[in-house]
């Protein structure tokens, strides 16, 4: 409380009180009211996006959208956001930063790239004071145009619209959702602010106020078009840090429902009038080809009956048939994304790269990801960290779809690996090669993994995703990687064509040889992408399986029906060597990754096991099986108590 006096100062300044023994003197007093006022000023910043009171509509769908634009003299600068005031400016200079491409990425004088980033929320602690869990991300979906204008000294016109969020595992959602922002800007000669004030407004107001865990949308409408969503359950909603303001809600229009069903994204005109049959669709901005628009959601569950397919076209009911039958659960983190992507990624005999990927993000091996662009590279690193389902590794790892050259946290990587730390789990997509020698290092390198082609030009090999993946191929493939898959990846600095790889999983012949290779069959990218997914979940559910001992029920402890011994000794304790040593552990082929994936080699699965018991992937992952069968049997023991 301040002084009365003081009070009354403040409230009429143009009648200064009289000094008395309760007065301060005008110094002090002075600098008491402008300290008050220092106090008061809140720098904004994307971790305080919910507790800002300056912010008039909250939006839990996305938090900002702004529009960038390359001046030639000053570099990239944002040219439009709103809500305005609400990045800090360190995450100003990040957003300006990651953008736009470092490469170049376009070699067409005209074209447009779809890519993601993540930006990290300001915070007083540098990224290499505390664990990646504890600071705050956001995901950056972003639209990046080249148009040809002859009025500039450059030939061209760069711009960029971004969509900032934090709901990170609908990135096809939002990829629709900023081609259409990104045609409206686009299309605009002025008022682009009135466009971003226009979308925001629209989703604050008329979309749901918070998406809810589980629910369906069906008619998410932003500047006529319409949005079908369905929400994954509440795990993972959200990007956020843990015991940031804003919660999941639970519950909502299927929320406690367990059973598969497609997410559906589907983007449409709607006119004043009665819609009419065949009405054509607006063309919106997006990357992705025909091919792939039309199959790009098939890796969902589409339930359609047969009198409802009957009033189909035939075309739409191969297409809903193959949906149905090759789909993929809508809980899977970036399930939505195909996993061979046409025209880059891990396409081609890239897709051997799949398997030793695996190893590397169970192991928690550091990794960098170099593409011919934004695009490539943040698909790739979100289509690994999708493979290791049903874990969810992006609760352990600091993984960056794109970095640049001068986004703030690319020093701090580097000043890790030159400090002999190395990049710890740590997984980054980039699109400059320079990046590698900068922040690699010659200390604990991390392992790289190259699509772009200039890396085989050296060796005047052929780039893996250039290569047809034919069923030539694949029946003759008897474990060994070409040569040409072997220079892509790079462990210890060195190529692995070059010396003897240190990794143990080879790709399965037998989801090799389940795989559509008729690149005539435009919904061979969606059956593909069914089998690689489902290979990889049961793979990765099969290897967990040889913990199961731990997490068996102890009957003694559960009969003593005393919480505290429920609560922490239920489950059997873990003891790496105990684990190792035990009669049906990964030592024995009587432990079925060894024996179904690992072709019986016992010390090769002991192998990966001893390093997969040290990674904070599985710690975490164990805690939580065991937190999760306590607290079950805490509530069944709760319930079947006499109340009083």
């Amino acid at each position: 409380m301040l002084p009365a006096a003081l009070q009354s100062a403040q409230d009429s300044p143009s009648q200064p009180p009289t000094l008395t023994e309760e007065v301060l003197p005008p110094k002090k007093l002075v600098h008491l009211v402008a300290s008050t006022k220092k106090e008061e000023i809140q720098v904004p910043s994307l971790a305080t996006y919910y507790t800002n009171p300056t912010t008039t509509q909250y939006n839990h769908w996305f938090q900002c959208v702004c529009v960038l634009k390359f001046d030639i003299e000053i570099g990239s600068v944002i040219d439009s956001i709103y809500p305005p005031n609400i990045l800090h400016p360190r995450e100003e200079k990040d957003l300006t930063s990651l953008a736009f491409p470092e490469s170049n990425s376009l070699q067409q004088t005209e074209g447009v790239l779809q890519y993601t980033f993540r930006l990290r929320h300001f915070s007083k602690l540098s990224l290499n004071a505390t664990a990646p869990s504890e600071h705050g991300f956001s995901f950056g979906y972003t639209l990046f145009s080249q148009q040809r204008d002859p009025s500039s000294k450059r030939g061209f016109t760069q711009r960029a619209v971004v969509i900032i969020s934090d709901m990170h595992p609908q990135i096809e959602f939002f990829y629709r959702l900023v081609g259409i922002v990104g045609s409206k800007v686009l299309d605009a000669q002025t008022g682009v602010m009135d466009v971003l004030r226009q979308v925001y407004d629209t989703v604050a107001l008329t979309w749901p106020q918070r998406p809810l865990a589980g629910a369906k949308y069906n008619s998410l409408n932003v500047f006529g078009y319409m949005l079908e969503l369905e929400m994954p359950p509440s795990e993972g909603m959200y990007e956020r840090k843990q015991g940031s303001a804003a919660k999941v809600v639970e519950g909502g229009a299927g929320a406690a429902e367990e059973k598969e069903e497609q997410k559906v994204m589907v983007v449409k005109r709607v006119s004043n009038q009665d819609e009419e049959e065949g009405e054509p669709t607006k063309q919106i901005f997006v990357t992705v080809s025909k091919e792939e628009q039309k199959v790009a959601n098939n890796n969902h569950k589409y339930q359609l009956d047969a009198e409802e397919a009957s009033n189909q076209n035939q075309g739409f009911e191969l297409t809903s048939y193959l949906s149905k039958q090759y789909s993929f659960s809508s809980a899977a983190l970036f399930g939505d994304l195909l996993i061979q992507k046409r025209g880059g990624g891990l396409t081609g005999q890239s897709v051997y790269l799949l398997w030793p990927l695996w190893e590397l993000a169970m192991t928690e091996t550091p990794l960098m990801i170099v593409g011919e662009d934004p695009s490539e590279c943040s698909h790739s690193v979100l289509t690994l960290m999708s493979l290791l389902a049903p874990l969810r590794p992006v609760q352990t790892v600091d993984y960056r779809p794109y970095i640049t050259l001068y986004e703030g946290d690319t020093k701090e990587f580097s000043q890790r690996c030159k400090g002999g730390v190395g990049l710890g789990n740590t997984v980054l997509g980039v699109s400059n090669p320079y990046l590698v020698q900068y922040v690699g290092g010659q200390v604990n390198p991390p392992a790289i993994l190259h699509l772009e082609r200039a890396h085989f030009h050296e060796k005047k090999y052929q780039c893996p995703k250039d290569m047809e993946l034919t069923s030539k191929c694949v029946k003759s493939f008897n474990g060994k990687l070409p040569k040409e898959v072997l220079h892509a990846l790079v462990l210890s600095q060195k190529p692995l064509d070059t010396q003897k790889s240190t990794l143990v999983l080879k790709p399965s012949k037998i989801a090799l040889r389940h795989l559509n290779l008729d690149k005539s069959i435009e919904e061979s990218l969606a059956i593909n992408n069914w089998i690689l997914r489902q290979h990889f979940k049961e793979m990765t559910e099969v290897f967990l399986r040889a913990f199961d001992p731990y997490l068996r029920i102890n009957f003694a402890v559960r009969g003593t029906g005393d919480p505290i011994q429920i609560k922490y000794n239920l489950t059997k304790a873990f003891k790496e060597k105990e684990f190792l040593e035990s009669p049906g552990g990964p030592g024995t082929k009587e432990n079925a990754f060894c024996r179904i994936y690992m072709n019986g080699n016992k010390d090769k699965t002991m192998r990966l096991y001893k390093r997969f018991v040290n990674t904070t992937i599985f710690r975490k992952w164990l805690n939580d099986k065991k937190k999760e069968i306590a607290e079950q049997e805490l509530a069944a023991l709760q319930q079947r108590q006499p109340q009083k």
